[in-house]
């Protein structure tokens, strides 16, 4: 039996906001005090479309309103084998939504800004410090689960 049928599957969806760079695609990443270096992801509200998702969790996440959604980058599976939180059962198989944001140009020319988090109980008020990481560079300052998704969205980005 794969894990995909022997456990319910969490449904995630993750906005990705891109800017050009001197050196390329830089994706929006921040530091949550508690779990270190990630893009904004939040659990999709059951009957929510995963691209209206994507809208919601950009907001509450970084206090950026997106303009729209340019595309779909991905969908994939990731088994979630730790959580910060003990009431969230793990193993846990998660199913990412990653979808291309546009946002306001204000928003690409900020080089750093703190934003405090919103929606989720888990992280409601949590100071989250917001910047840009270029695509192209090493993925190890993120947690090992997180690697699959950067590399999605390196992909993504050399047909842009």
């Amino acid at each position: 039996m794969s894990a995909s049928t022997s456990m319910n599957i969490v449904h995630k969806a993750c906005p990705c906001v891109l800017r050009r760079g001197s050196s390329g695609y830089e994706l929006l990443v921040f530091e949550h005090p508690l779990a270190g270096r990630q893009i904004p992801k939040g659990t999709i509200e059951t009957g929510e479309d995963p691209s209206v998702a994507s809208l919601r969790e950009l907001e509450e996440e970084s206090g950026v309103r997106a303009t729209g959604i340019v595309s779909r980058i991905a969908e994939m599976e990731i088994l979630r084998t730790t959580s910060l939180y003990p009431h969230k059962e793990v193993p846990r198989l998660e199913a990412w939504h990653l979808y291309h944001l546009e946002v306001p140009q204000e928003v690409t020319t900020r080089e750093y800004w703190i934003h405090a988090a919103e929606g989720s109980a888990d992280e409601q008020g949590l100071l989250f410090a917001y910047f840009w990481f270029p695509i192209e560079s090493s993925f190890e300052s993120f947690e090992q689960y997180w690697h699959e998704v950067l590399l999605a969205v390196r992909k993504y980005c050399e047909g842009l």
